[in-house]
């Protein structure tokens, strides 16, 4: 039987030594945090709060209002005490927002800070406050769609870059210390071989933009929005060796580099059948991958009924997603003895410093030491790589 509704009224959450609103709507509790400690100031806020859409109702402004936060003076230095944390986030969205390349999830993740985190001074980003928005994130009680926490964690990186940014143009005394996030083991698994192999096979009864996305990914190893990008002015299939440029002109090279890469052999006739193809249909204005005539957004769930059908899981921590693909290519390079630094180049890496999670899948990684315990005389390139953490599905 659904809990019945009841209207919002406050609680006090002693672990977090913050005032709570609490109410019941279609049949689920919900719960949001006023960022309050005293009970006058949650009481106000309690009264301006619209459980219906999770907002403020608007208010008749008083004859003469008190502003609701303190007016920015460009002159002064703030102490973490006194600066609002919204400020500092709008400060950090106009001054960063057009050098921005992700806007749409940088604006998003600054409307759910502020959300949380109005009222509040720099001052109050602690451990527990941290731990609040992101328990209310990733379990709805915000009265939003729960959300996975590599989402707060982006979202909790953009609060931590404001701050540094404000501390950094010299309007913050001091720069407060950032709570330590969770460190999370990266996706570093990928397919054998013979694994990635199948999926190509399984391709070839797939949608038309579904194979040809599949090859690519698997023999370039660029991402998701690389793929989807890519354009035939800039696939060179005429050179003496074919090439890929996977960054666009004008593009600025990001964190997240896209690489010129040569076309292997086995993706060479896969890219002429589907050039000649664009060229009797006359879609080669059209990006690379297309469908019916369209760019393609995303191959998520083309990709997705591809995995399954070719027995792979597609759910749960190891699933297949089409950047599984990119850490397989890197892998594969890395299992053949590829220099690091040349499978970084592939991968539009600037550093082998990114690349170093591949080390190990090489075919000399510690043989020498084993070799030394062993007594043995070392022989390059004579060892497999061993333990690949590979996708279910056998």
């Amino acid at each position: 039987m659904a809990r019945p509704a009841s209207p919002p009224k406050l609680v006090w959450c002693e672990p977090r030594r913050r005032w709570y609103v609490r109410w019941t709507d279609g049949g689920r509790t919900r719960e949001r945090s006023t960022g309050c400690l005293g009970l006058a100031d949650a009481e106000d806020w309690l009264g301006r709060f619209d459980a219906r859409t999770g907002g403020f109702r608007p208010q008749t402004p008083e004859p003469t209002p008190e502003p609701a936060r303190p007016v920015w003076d460009s002159r002064r230095r703030y102490t973490p005490e006194d600066l609002l944390i919204t400020e500092a986030l709008e400060r950090y969205a106009a001054a960063r927002g057009r050098r921005i390349r992700a806007k749409a999830t940088a604006c998003h993740a600054v409307e759910r800070l502020v959300e949380f985190w109005q009222g509040l001074t720099i001052a109050d980003i602690t451990e527990e406050t941290v731990a609040d928005y992101r328990d209310r994130r990733e379990t709805g009680a915000d009265a939003r769609t729960p959300v996975s926490p590599a989402t707060v964690d982006r979202e909790l990186a953009v609060l931590k870059a404001a701050v540094r940014a404000v501390h950094k143009a010299g309007k913050l005394t001091r720069l407060p210390g950032f709570p330590r996030q969770p460190k999370r083991d990266g996706r570093d698994f990928a397919l054998s071989e013979d694994q990635r192999d199948r999926l190509l096979a399984a391709a070839e009864t797939a949608a038309p933009h579904i194979r040809l996305f599949t090859w690519l990914a698997a023999f370039t190893a660029g991402r998701h929005s690389a793929i989807l990008e890519l354009t035939w002015d800039r696939v060179m299939l005429d050179r003496r060796q074919p090439m890929i440029v996977l960054n666009p002109v004008g593009r600025g090279q990001t964190a997240k580099g896209r690489a010129t890469v040569p076309i292997p052999e086995r993706l060479l006739p896969i890219l002429k059948a589907a050039r000649a193809a664009a060229e009797t249909v006359g879609t080669l204005h059209l990006p690379v991958v297309n469908f019916r005539g369209k760019p393609v957004k995303s191959v998520r769930a083309g990709f997705r009924t591809l995995a399954e059908r070719a027995g792979f899981q597609v759910a749960g921590p190891e699933k297949l997603t089409p950047h599984v693909l990119r850490h397989t290519a890197a892998t594969i390079m890395a299992a053949h003895g590829v220099p690091l630094g040349e499978i970084a180049a592939w991968l539009g890496h600037s550093s082998e410093r990114t690349t170093e999670k591949y080390r190990h899948w090489q075919p000399d990684h510690l043989q020498r030491g084993s070799a030394a315990l062993d007594g043995r005389e070392f022989r390059p390139h004579l060892a497999v790589a061993a333990g690949l953490r590979l996708i279910g599905g056998g």
